[in-house]
């Protein structure tokens, strides 16, 4: 059921790779919590790396590097936690994308954008 629903995401909505694609509602948290201040800012580069202070999120990094994959449970922390160290959602969603993309077995699959997406 769930890749059914990530196939139908991306066939029916052209924004299924950036913000616009995502509910009014959490468009709107989204840019009312952007400007909040981040305690830790990383570079793409260091996140690609695994090189945060977060042992279990560079953990996480390192399999997907290594692997092609992480637990769901794991990728959702992964994305929440490359938002809050990012200075803009829409960053942090490019970033997300382009490093799923790269290493997970379902990089540019609808599978993969949705679960940056979620």
């Amino acid at each position: 059921v769930r890749r059914e629903l990530g196939d139908n995401y991306c066939y029916y909505q052209p924004n299924y790779d950036n913000l616009q694609g995502a509910f009014p509602w959490a468009r709107e948290s989204l840019q009312k919590h952007a400007a909040d201040p981040r305690e830790y800012v990383y570079t793409k580069e260091q996140l690609e790396k695994g090189q945060t202070y977060d042992e279990l999120w560079n953990a996480s990094q390192h399999e997907m590097v290594h692997h092609g994959k992480m637990h769901g449970f794991m990728r959702m922390y992964w994305a929440k936690k490359i938002l809050e160290w990012t200075p803009s959602p829409e960053e942090a969603l490019a970033i997300a994308i382009e490093l799923n993309d790269k290493y997970e077995i379902d990089g540019r699959d609808p599978n993969g954008f949705v679960g940056c997406m979620w």
